[in-house]
């Protein structure tokens, strides 16, 4: 990324860099915003970025393909197959905005994070078959 100039890097955020700052915001107006909610594929396209502008700091980035570090599923949140969560968003019902997800299997939750939007991006990912869902 270059000294001066802005990228649009998903979900409605863009990353402006000066030199110095790594500037996140919300629209590309020059007006700024208080908060922004990163959902998971706005994090791994900010993570790719500073990569881009840290020189000597590529060997510090994450593998994806690496296995995923497993936990219980817990007692709260909806647990849904891929395949329903996926017509659900694609009628609809979840959007961005509605909360996030770990990828999971029936029995565990992996700590690789999710939006409806990102989902495709795991579609060769065999060791999943659901989503844990957190709604707001």
């Amino acid at each position: 990324m270059k000294i001066g100039e802005k990228r649009h890097i998903g979900d409605g955020v863009y990353v402006e860099y000066d030199g110095y700052h790594v500037v996140l915001k919300a629209n590309s107006s020059d007006i700024p915003t208080d908060t922004i909610h990163l959902d998971a594929g706005v994090q791994i396209a900010l993570r790719n970025i500073l990569v881009e502008i840290l020189p000597g700091k590529q060997e510090e980035t994450i593998d994806e393909s690496e296995s995923p570090k497993w936990k219980p599923l817990p007692d709260y949140g909806d647990l849904f197959a891929i395949k329903d969560f996926m017509r659900s968003y694609e009628s609809g019902y979840f959007t961005n905005y509605d909360g996030h997800g770990f990828l999971a299997t029936s029995e565990q939750m992996s700590d690789i994070g999710v939006s409806p939007s990102t989902m495709r991006e795991h579609a060769d990912r065999k060791e999943f078959t659901h989503v844990m869902w957190f709604n707001k």
